[in-house]
Parts: C-alpha cells; structure tokens; sequence
C-alpha cells in the first residue's frame, strides 16, 4: 500500500491536524525539470501515476481513490489551484524523500520517471482554456510560429543578465508581425475569422508599443503584453513548433502586478521578471500543445 501514495502530501490538505509545512531547500525547490512536457513524457507520466498513485488519489487526482478514501487526512487533491504555485523541483524533491505517510521514491523511480509523473500530475491543475479552440489552415498556424520564434530569442535575451534584445531581434520580431498581416481570415469561417483579425490588430499594436521601450525594463513591459496576445493566439489556433509551448506566471513582477511569458520547454530558464530565483519561482501554468 505505501508504494500506491505518490502525491499523498504535495498538495495542501485541510485535515483536522494539518502536518507542518515541508521544509525544502531553496536551490532544491529551484531544481530545473530537463524532461519536456510534450506527449510521449505525459504519457509515461499518465502510466506511473495510474500503476502508483491512483489507489490513493484517483484516477483524474482528486484524492477520492479506494484506499486514500481510509487514510487520514485523506490524500490531496492534486487539480487544486494552489499545486500551481509549487515548482517543478518542489514537487521533484517531495517525491524523491517522501514523508508518511508517503513512501520515498528516490530508490523505486529513476530521475527520468519522476519527471515524467510531474509532468502528467500538472495536467490536473492546468486551467481550462479561456478561450474557443479553432481549425484553422496550416499556413495560419505557421505564420503565427513564425512570430514565436523571434519571440521566443528575444525572451531568450531578456533572461540574460548581462544582456538584452538586439535591434536586429526586434526588426524580425516586427517582418514576422507584417506577414501575420497578409493573411486577413478570409477563407475562415466568421467566428475564427474575427477572432484572428483581432488577434492581428492586438499583436500590431503590442509591437508598436516595444519600438518605444528605450531600456530593458520597458522592454520588458513591452514583452509581456505581447506575450498575452501570442497566449491567447496559441490557444485559439494552435502552432506548429516541434514541442509544447509553456506559459509561465511571475505574480510578483512589476511590484505585484504580475507578468507572463512563454517557452518553448520547461526548463524554467527564461524567468526575465526577476533578479534572483527566491523573488519569483517560476511557475508553469499551462502546456499549449501544437495543433
């Protein structure tokens, strides 16, 4: 039985005796998840989770499994919001040395299926998306790619301290924009078709707005409301990158108004909005697969 509570403490329970908080080492919780959360990780993650963990916390993690149903406090409910606010090596680290009742399953799973099975347990708390899902055209989706690529250099450029985005990054940023342009929706059906022209007109205007940022803070600002438009754009249509699109969440950027950007793994290494890791974690909030 012990080998069936995978995730029994990685989220918070409301048990009548709480346990004290996990004491986890801050570059421990900083360890960086090198497996990409595409779908051949998410489905070896999906096959540990239902060999070892679904007993205890059912089969979609909600904490409502035959034997977690007799344990006390019951085991987490792993679709909460607040599993997002942990990290990848938070989670890595409570699997790895376990506490009862959970096992410790550093010696049973290899570093390799540990991420695996934290890559499919944050398909649980991944937020539905907030907007329609269209078929689009291949060259629809290409064109938008075509703008994250440039994107994603810049976010690249913006995370190095040392550094930031060259003139040249910038202008293929803006060419990739105007060609995003040329397609106007026409062959789409009236509701893709509005929803892409708006899209078009947001992402013009965001890129509009980076050409005034004169240094890097306000190119920062500057990324992350272009970043919003390519989010929602990539939920709407989908891309065609080799891989799955992770979109990160900073809430304490830009003094506690939050700022967003996206990557093209979880490696969690782009955090731009921060000088020093313990300031704001990076945390994932949703894996946009290619359509």
């Amino acid at each position: 039985m012990a080998g069936l509570m995978v995730g029994v403490l990685l989220a918070p329970s409301f048990a009548a005796d709480p346990p004290a908080p996990w004491k986890i080492p801050g570059f421990k919780a900083r360890k960086a998840n090198p497996v990409a959360a595409d779908d051949a990780s998410i489905t070896q993650g999906k096959t540990l989770f239902t060999q070892l963990c679904a007993m205890c916390h059912g089969e979609k993690g909600h904490g409502d499994g035959p034997v977690g149903l007799t344990l006390t406090p019951h085991p987490a409910d792993l679709g909460r919001a607040e599993m997002r606010e942990q990290s990848d090596g938070e989670l890595f680290w409570k699997i790895t040395e376990g506490r009862a009742p959970m096992p410790t399953f550093g010696p049973a799973l290899s570093e390799e299926q540990r991420w695996h099975l934290i890559n499919y347990v944050r398909t649980f708390n991944a937020p539905a998306p907030s907007h329609p899902k269209y078929t689009v055209p291949t060259a629809y989706r290409d064109t938008l790619t075509d703008v994250i690529k440039p994107y994603l250099a810049i976010g690249a450029a913006l995370a190095d301290a040392a550094g930031q985005p060259t003139s040249d990054q910038w202008a293929m940023l803006a060419k990739a924009e105007t060609h995003l342009q040329t397609l106007d929706g026409a062959d789409l059906d009236e509701a893709p078709a509005k929803a892409w022209r708006q899209t078009a007109a947001q992402l013009h205007e965001a890129i509009q707005q980076s050409k005034q940022a004169k240094d890097k803070d306000a190119m920062k600002h500057a990324y992350d409301s272009i970043t919003k438009v390519i989010a929602e754009a990539v939920q709407r249509f989908g891309h065609t990158l080799n891989g799955t699109l992770v979109l990160y969440s900073c809430p304490d950027a830009f003094d506690g108004h939050g700022a967003v950007w996206l990557q093209s793994d979880n490696s969690q290494t782009q955090n731009i909005y921060h000088q020093h890791d313990d300031d704001c974690p990076p945390t994932p909030m949703r894996y946009l697969a290619g359509i």
